[in-house]
Parts: structure tokens; sequence; C-alpha cells
């Protein structure tokens, strides 16, 4: 049996962006990204309604069940860099349609045990269009997003051969500007947020796209280290400006360097050297490259 999940929109602001927000997984889910998968979308009586199927579980879920362990497995690491890998794949997608996510967080990346084959026929589509059929909402609309396409398979195929992955989901705060007044942006959970999100000096642009990657990397951070993260004080704006906090943090659990540095990049202060989604991708490609035949 199917199980479905409806998100209801009241507010008429928050509709026009969760509009917004289904226009965004439906082109995600034609091109078969990681994300929950689309069901409908429909406004009625000042309501939107979004459902989706629903996934297994989530991340935050998955990490409070683990918050008592003692030792750090070593599949933790390779589970980090698969998420990180899906992710990031997804990122890539979100960030060639225009769009920054601005809300990446574990409690909305999803986690399947098991990814099964999708039609993506949507309910409110006509299969007599000529353009809304199965085959044409999944072909790629250039090659080079078939290579990107291509390339993140072979990432996660080179992880592991099993079948979990990672959704990214949530789309209510995406933002289609790329460099944006931080006054005029709003941003989700403070905690993985990086300091240029609250920084009031002169320079009131940010990269969006910056903003997503430091998140991603807090993420990660926290599944390695299995650690509670800071919300405010002392030890959020140190999480984010010393960098020895975050290399302590990764070797007290032996973190492998191929991880550590990786995770460091992403969590740089200066947004500039911050890697992208497609540079994640391809360090990704790089190190699983090399550790085909060793044991992660």
């Amino acid at each position: 049996k199917e199980l479905f999940v409806a998100k209801v929109i009241s507010n008429k602001q928050s509709s026009r962006k969760a509009l917004q927000e289904a226009q965004v997984m439906k082109l995600l889910n034609a091109t078969q990204e990681l994300v929950p998968e689309l069901v409908d979308c429909w406004t009625e009586s000042k309501k939107t309604v979004i459902v989706m199927k629903r996934c297994h579980s989530d991340l935050e879920n998955q990490l409070i069940l683990n918050h008592d362990t003692i030792s750090i497995p070593i599949s933790r690491f390779k589970e980090t860099l698969r998420m990180l890998a899906d992710v990031a794949s997804t990122l890539l997608r979100l960030n060639n349609l225009g769009y920054a996510h601005l809300d990446l967080k574990p409690e909305n990346i999803f986690v399947n045990s098991q990814v099964q084959p999708r039609n993506f026929q949507f309910a409110s589509e006509a299969t007599s269009e000529p353009d809304s059929t199965v085959e044409a909402r999944n072909t790629w609309p250039s090659d080079r997003a078939e290579g990107e396409k291509c390339a993140s398979e072979g990432v996660s195929r080179r992880i592991d051969q099993s079948h979990r992955a990672y959704l990214l989901g949530d789309f209510g705060l995406a933002e289609s500007n790329r460099h944006a007044c931080k006054f005029g942006v709003v941003t989700g959970d403070h905690t993985y947020m990086p300091l240029e999100t609250l920084d009031l000096g002169a320079d009131t642009r940010m990269d969006l796209h910056k903003v997503d990657m430091f998140s991603l990397g807090l993420v990660a951070f926290r599944m390695v280290t299995n650690l509670s993260l800071p919300t405010n004080g002392s030890d959020w704006e140190q999480l984010r400006t010393k960098t020895e906090v975050v290399s302590e943090g990764l070797d007290r659990v032996n973190c492998p360097e191929w991880l550590s540095s990786l995770i460091q990049k992403c969590l740089s202060k200066e947004p500039e050297a911050r890697p992208t989604a497609a540079e994640v991708l391809e360090s990704i490609g790089q190190l699983t490259k090399g550790l085909l035949a060793v044991q992660l």
C-alpha cells in the first residue's frame, strides 16, 4: 500500500510560494532527481494542497536514533559520502533551474531504504497532450544535463551497490535569485545557516548557492561527529569562524582525510572558498574511483 503526505498552506502569500514549490518539485521529479515524489497539487477554498508519496524516514530521525552510539562505525563515513553525493546531485539540478534551497537541514533530507522505479505521470495532467507523456517528462533537455545525470548516478554506484537514497525535500523557501540582498531573503533553520546570513557588514549581497553548500557541509559534519549543533551563542559563532573547531570535531571520530577535507571546504567562512555542487560531485567521483578496492 502506498502512503501519502499532504501539505496544506492557507496563508495567501505562502500559497504563492507553495505553488512555486510544487513547480520546482515537478521539474525535479520529471528529471528523476532524488526528491520526494510529487503526486498532485491544487488550490481550493483559498488553500493550496501539495500531495507527495511518503518517504520511509528522515535524516534527523536517523541521527536521533543513533545519538547514543558511543563509537562511530566506519559505515557512517560511507553514508555521509552517499548523502553528500545524493543531495549535491539534486542541488546541482536545482541550481541549473535557477533556484537555491535555503533550508537544507536533516529534517528536510529524507531517507528511502529502497528506490522504486517511478512513473512520472502527474494526476492532474492529461496523457493525451503531446508533451505530457512519461517518456517526454523523463527526457533530459540537453546533453549537458544528461552528462550531469550519468555522472551523479556513477558516483552513487561507486559508493555502494545497495538502494538507500537521500532525498532533498521542502522547497518552500527556494529562492530564484542566486545573488540576493540578505535583507530581502528568508532563510531556514538558523542552526544550519552560515555566518553571512546574519553578518550586518557593508556587503549586503549573498551567493545563495554557497549558503546551501555551507548547510550541506554542516549536515555532513553532524552525521560524522554525532554532535548536537549549537543554535546560538559563542559556540554557534566559533563553529563558523574557527577552523580548528571543525577539524577537532572531525579528528575526534577519526574521520578519514578524504572526507574531512571535503566537509571543511564546504564549511569555509568565506563563501567563495566553498565548492559548488558540481565541484562536490567531482571531488566525490575522484574519491570513489580511488576507493573502489578499499573497504570504507
